[in-house]
Formats: structure tokens, C-alpha cells, sequence
């Protein structure tokens, strides 16, 4: 390639922006292009350069404040490509060679040569070439690989602990003891399953990361950064929010996906439920100025006043009141039943699970946004949501992991249209069931065929006409009731399987 007349490249483009380059003072000068050209971070800057990283800052700043041009990265772009066509014009097996003094002439007219600029342009080219060979074996040396595997995780110890100071600032919670017991959900037909604690496992999966990465500094001197990221991207996801969940559903839809959608609500559903038992935990710490103030009064807690006199409550309790409000739960009081407690009827959010989860998944959202309480509803309330649940039958599977939810609350409802709740009992004296809760076991056992209610009230009805109506003792229909519906539950999935 033959170069222009005044410069080292073809273009004039290039000579100019190549002489602004080595006008630079010679520390900006290889700050710039270790950044520019050779795509360096800071900190592996400062490290060659044996520098302070605020002092690499500082050079890049000034150096790219004096290399600002129109376009300047395009033109970056294209001086770099120019770099890598030069071609040497000299034979570099002549660079030492000495002519012998006997073959000098020294009758011979000195000839005087003018001197031209491009073999110090070429020689400049050369050096810094060898500072960047060498650049790349001191990158490529062991001592840096360490010290980077060093740097990498530390790196990642400050950026979880942010990731978690964001979260608990935003919800306004205390961050939980990685150590803390965890609570089990009991459920009415006998199982019970733990209840995860925001953030504990995520916060053992990264110990465990730090203890496999800081072994193999031990071991290898260096570290898979590649492998480290993915999963340190992993479980930053576990750290999701409800509130971020559903922001990243609305990008990314699993309306076509039910694996996925049941994945999905299932760690929504866990979250969920976190969340709740630890808003309701704070207000009970503050039991005794919630309950035992003038916020209380006929049986409930004005949520009007309570919300007005949030700037007079202790910080703790004034940050969770408007944390929980992120996570979309809001303040609701039932006269004699729950004095202060939380409902989760967001419409939006309802709208969002319901637009872009699998359409299977109807029922798991109806149950987590529906908060009546089933004690207030009459017969026909209660029947009208019996066979609404009925209808999401055939879309469940056994395998389903909140498959227990759905059977607690069928369970409950039965519980009540059959009279099991009601304060006076179902017998009458000697154990003998009384007309009118058998009037009722009737009405359910007539819903339908297909009907796990009207299915198990048919067995007790048949069993009960056996024995005119006599138990044998107080808790025998109580007893068996909540798992003799659930394996009519069982039987109605396992047909969809």
C-alpha cells in the first residue's frame, strides 16, 4: 500500500487524526489507546499502567476531551483499520547491518541525503506494536489472571449485597437472617409444604458460588468468568419481585407456554405469600399501638385515620405501610373477623397474569387476587363459587406445584355449605345428624354427577341412611371429611393427566 505524500496512510483523515493522536502527553496517549483500539476496561488500564484507577479517569477524560471530533468513534474505527494494512518498506534483516570499512570509499563525495518523516512515523508504529505485544503477554501472565479472578469476585460480593439493599429499601422490609426457620403451610387435607424465605436461598447460592470461585483462584490461579456470570445472573433472578415479575411478563408473554406459566405462578404464588405474613408480622409487632389506641375502634381499625397518622408511627412500620404498596397489597378491616389485615385485588395486575399467562392458569390467579371471606357468604354465594372452581377441573393437573391451594379452598367452601362450621354443631343429641344439615348434604349431593362435592355428600348420605343417621362419635364425619374430598379432587385431575 502506497501512503500520501505528507502522511502515513492514504487518507487524509487518518494522518490528521493520526497526528492529534501522538500530540497527546504520552501517559493519555497510551490510556486512550489501550481504550480505543485495544478495548481495555479501566481498571485492566490502571493495572498496566501501574496506576491508580481515578488517575486512569482522569487521563481518559482529558485525552478524549482533546481527541473530540466530529464523528469521532467512526473515525476511530477506520484509523485502527488503517493501522493493520501498514506494510513495513524496510527489510528488517537490515535494520543492524554495519558496512565494512573496507568497503568505504572515503575519496567518495558525501552524499547528503535529506532526511523524511516516514521512517520515524514507521519506527513509532513498531515500538508502540511491541508495548502492545508485550501488553498482552503481561494480560495473558498468571499474576494478572489472579489478581483479575481476585478483582472479578469482589466485584460481585458489592453487587449483590446492592442488588438486596434495592430490594428490601423498595419494599421496605427488614432483610431476613440467612439462618432463619422457615414456616410450613398446613393445609385442611393434611399435607403441609415450607414456606421460602425471600432471598435465603438466593443468598446460599451465591455463598456457594464465592466458596467454588475463590477455589479455583486456589487451585488454577484464575477463574471461568463466563460460567460465574451465568450463574450469578441465576440467582439475581431468584431476587425478582412480584412487582418486577410482572413487569418482565408483560415484555416477555407465557400465554402459549404452560410449563412455563406454571413456573412462573408458582414463585409468584411463593413471593406472594411472603410477603403477606411478613407485612401482617410487622403490624403485630406493633400490636399494642395499633389495637390498643383510638385507631380501634366498633371492631376494626379505621384505615382512613391509620393511613393519616402513618408520619406519627415508628419508621419500621411507616416503611413497611408504603413498601407493601409496591408489591400491590393494600389496607382492609372486617368488623369482628380481621380488625387490620391485607387484600390483593389489584385490577391491573389481575389484567396482566390473566393477558399473559397460559389460559390454564385462570383459576391459580382467581384464587390468589380473591380475598372474601368465605364465612360471610350465604348458601348461594357459596355454591356459585363452588362451581366455579369445578369448571377449572379439567384444566389442573395433579402435578400442578399450588395444586393444594385450589383443594384448601374447595375444601373450605364444602366445609361450610355442609354445615360442618356452624357454631351449634350438625347433631342432634346422641350423635344423630339434625333435618336441616341434612337437607343441606342433599342440595350438594343433587349438583351434578361429575361433582366431587355432590360425589363425597352421596357416600355420607348413604352411609348415615345405614346407620339412621347416627354417628358413632363426635369427630367421625369432621375427621375424614377433608381428605375424602380431596381424593375426589385427585380422582377429577388424574383423569386430565
Amino acid at each position: 500500500m502506497q501512503t500520501s505524500e505528507t502522511g502515513l496512510f492514504p487518507f487524509e483523515e487518518d494522518n490528521e487524526l493520526h497526528a492529534h493522536l501522538i500530540d497527546l502527553p504520552i501517559e493519555e496517549r497510551i490510556a486512550f489507546i489501550l481504550s480505543s483500539f485495544h478495548g481495555k476496561s479501566n481498571e485492566d488500564i490502571a493495572w498496566i499502567m501501574e496506576t491508580h484507577l481515578e488517575n486512569v479517569q482522569v487521563l481518559l477524560s482529558s485525552s478524549r476531551a482533546k481527541m473530540d471530533r466530529t464523528d469521532i468513534e467512526k473515525r476511530l474505527e477506520f484509523l485502527n483499520s488503517s493501522f493493520h494494512r501498514l506494510r513495513p518498506s524496510y527489510n528488517e534483516r537490515n535494520i543492524y547491518y554495519s558496512t565494512p570499512k573496507e568497503d568505504l570509499n572515503i575519496n567518495e563525495p558525501v552524499k547528503i541525503v535529506s532526511r523524511q518523516r516516514k521512517p520515524f512515523l514507521l519506527w513509532f508504529v513498531g515500538v508502540a506494536m511491541l508495548v502492545l505485544l508485550l501488553s498482552v503477554t503481561v494480560l495473558r501472565s498468571d499474576a494478572y489472571q489472579q489478581s483479575s479472578a481476585e478483582k472479578f469476585i469482589e466485584k460481585k460480593r458489592i453487587s449483590f449485597q446492592q442488588e438486596l439493599d434495592e430490594r428490601f429499601d423498595l419494599i421496605g422490609l427488614p432483610e431476613p437472617d440467612e439462618y432463619e426457620a422457615e414456616n410450613y403451610v398446613h393445609y385442611s387435607n393434611g399435607t403441609q409444604m415450607k414456606q421460602e424465605i425471600y432471598s435465603k436461598n438466593a443468598k446460599w447460592e451465591f455463598y456457594s458460588l464465592i466458596r467454588d470461585l475463590e477455589d479455583q483462584v486456589k487451585v488454577k490461579g484464575k477463574i471461568d468468568k463466563k460460567e460465574a456470570s451465568k450463574r450469578y445472573n441465576s440467582l439475581i433472578r431468584e431476587l425478582r419481585l412480584p412487582s418486577e415479575m410482572l413487569e418482565q411478563l408483560k415484555k416477555d408473554s407465557l400465554a402459549d407456554d404452560r410449563k412455563e406459566s406454571m413456573e412462573f405462578i408458582k414463585e409468584f404464588y411463593d413471593k406472594h405469600n411472603y410477603f403477606r405474613g411478613a407485612y401482617m408480622r410487622v403490624f403485630i409487632d406493633h400490636a399494642e399501638l395499633i389495637w390498643g389506641s383510638e385507631l380501634f375502634s366498633g371492631g376494626m381499625v379505621d384505615i382512613e385515620e391509620f393511613i393519616a397518622k402513618k408520619p406519627e408511627f415508628p419508621i419500621e412500620l411507616q416503611k413497611a405501610i408504603d413498601g407493601m404498596e409496591t408489591q400491590f397489597f393494600s389496607l382492609t378491616a372486617i368488623k369482628d373477623f380481621e380488625p387490620l389485615t391485607l387484600k390483593y385485588e389489584d385490577p391491573q395486575v389481575r389484567e396482566t397474569l390473566k393477558e399473559n399467562l397460559h389460559p390454564d392458569m385462570e383459576v391459580y390467579i382467581s384464587l390468589l387476587m380473591d380475598s372474601s371471606i368465605i364465612y360471610f357468604d350465604s348458601y348461594a354465594e357459596q355454591l356459585e363459587k363452588l362451581l366455579e372452581l369445578e369448571k377449572q377441573l379439567p384444566k389442573m393437573l395433579e402435578s400442578d406445584p399450588i395444586v393444594n391451594d385450589f383443594d384448601d379452598r374447595y375444601i373450605w367452601l364444602l366445609y361450610f355449605m355442609a354445615g360442618l362450621a356452624d357454631a351449634n354443631g350438625i347433631y342432634e343429641s346422641d350423635y344423630v345428624v339434625k333435618k336441616e344439615i341434612r337437607e343441606k348434604w342433599r342440595q350438594i349431593a343433587s349438583i351434578g354427577e361429575k361433582s366431587p362435592a355432590a360425589n363425597v355428600m352421596q357416600e355420607i348420605i348413604g352411609e348415615m341412611e345405614a346407620s339412621n343417621w347416627k354417628s358413632s362419635h363426635e369427630n367421625e364425619i369432621y375427621s375424614e371429611f377433608p381428605n375424602r374430598v380431596g381424593s375426589k379432587l385427585k380422582e377429577a385431575r388424574n383423569r386430565n393427566e
